[in-house]
C-alpha cells in the first residue's frame, strides 16, 4: 500500500475525530439521578446567571505595588482568585430555548455551578494590564468548578444536603482561557473558560452517543462580566496589597466530546486495514 492511501486513512480518521468534537448537541437525563419524574431532552446549550455576586481578589504578588506591572507592561503578573455561584436557568437548541415543561429545570429540579473554594473551584489568573489599559486575566490550575443537581426545594438557592455531583470541571490546559476587563471606571467585561469536564455518574451527559462519563468531555464557558464593583485600580495603595471587587456573570455553556488518541490511532489503523483488504481482492 502506498503512502498516498496512507495518508487518506489517516485523513478520514481526523475528519470523523474532527466531526465528533465539534458535535455541539448533547443528551442531558435525569433519570440516572432517581429524579421524578425524569426528564431527557436534547440541547446545545446552558444559560446561566449569576446567583449572588462572585467575589474577585487580585494580590499584588510581585510587590511593585501597581495593578499586573502597570500599562502596557506584561513582564510580570499578579494573582486573581474568584469564587462564586451560578445558577442554569435554560436549556438552547437551535437558537430557541428548550421549554421549561420538557427539560424539568425549575420544575423538578434546579441546577448550580459553584466555584467557591469549598464545594468547588476556586477561578485562578494571571493578571495583567495591556497597552490599552484592560486587565487580561489568564486561567491558570487550580481553576475548577463544580456542578449540582438540586432535586430539594425549588427555592433558588444551593442547598449541598439536596444535592447531587453531576460534573466535575477542571481547566483545560490544552486551551487558552482568559477574561478582558476595562480596568479604569467602565464595569464591563467578557471571558473564555475551557474546561476538562468528568462526570460522575453514567447517562446524565451524553455527546454523540458518547457517554461523558466513561469518554470525558469538554465545556467551553462563555461569561459576560457585569458590574464590576468597586472599579478595578491601577495602584493598590500599598505594596504587596489586594483588591477586592464584586462581579456578576451570565452567559452560556457548550459541552462536546474529543476522542482519546489511542482511539484515534486505532480508528486510522482499522481504516488502512479496511484499504488493505479491499487492495488485496
Amino acid at each position: 500500500m502506498n503512502n498516498k492511501i496512507i495518508k487518506l486513512a489517516v485523513a478520514g480518521a481526523l475528519a470523523v475525530a474532527a466531526s465528533a468534537s465539534s458535535a455541539a448537541v448533547f443528551t442531558f437525563s435525569t433519570a440516572p439521578l432517581g429524579v421524578v419524574p425524569a426528564n431527557t431532552f436534547n440541547a446545545d446549550q446552558i444559560v446561566f446567571s449569576s446567583l449572588g455576586p462572585s467575589s474577585l481578589t487580585i494580590t499584588d504578588t510581585n510587590n511593585d505595588g501597581l495593578l499586573g506591572c502597570g500599562v502596557g507592561c506584561n513582564a510580570s503578573a499578579d494573582t486573581g482568585v474568584e469564587t462564586g455561584l451560578v445558577q442554569f436557568v435554560n436549556f438552547r437548541l437551535g437558537g430557541g430555548s428548550v421549554l421549561p415543561g420538557i427539560s424539568g429545570i425549575d420544575i423538578n429540579y434546579q441546577m448550580f455551578a459553584v466555584y467557591d473554594g469549598i464545594n468547588g473551584g476556586p477561578l485562578t489568573a494571571d493578571t495583567t494590564v495591556n497597552g490599552a489599559g484592560d486587565v487580561v486575566s489568564i486561567f491558570k490550575n487550580p481553576t475548577g468548578a463544580r456542578v449540582y443537581l438540586d432535586s430539594g426545594a425549588l427555592n433558588n438557592n444551593f442547598d449541598l444536603g439536596t444535592s447531587t455531583l453531576i460534573a466535575t470541571l477542571t481547566l483545560d490546559p490544552t486551551q487558552i482561557s482568559n477574561c478582558t476587563n476595562p480596568s479604569f471606571g467602565a464595569a464591563q467585561g467578557t471571558c473564555v473558560v475551557n474546561f476538562d469536564m468528568t462526570a460522575p455518574t453514567a447517562g446524565v451527559w451524553n455527546v454523540g452517543g458518547t457517554d461523558v462519563a466513561t469518554a470525558g468531555g469538554k465545556a467551553r464557558i462563555d461569561l459576560n462580566v457585569d458590574q464590576l464593583s468597586p472599579p478595578l485600580q491601577l495602584n493598590y495603595g500599598a505594596v504587596g496589597g489586594t483588591q477586592t471587587t464584586s462581579i456578576d456573570h451570565d452567559g452560556s455553556a457548550r459541552i462536546s466530546v474529543v476522542p482519546e488518541p489511542t482511539s484515534l490511532a486505532l480508528l486510522a489503523l482499522g481504516l488502512i486495514s479496511v484499504t488493505r483488504v479491499r487492495r488485496k481482492s
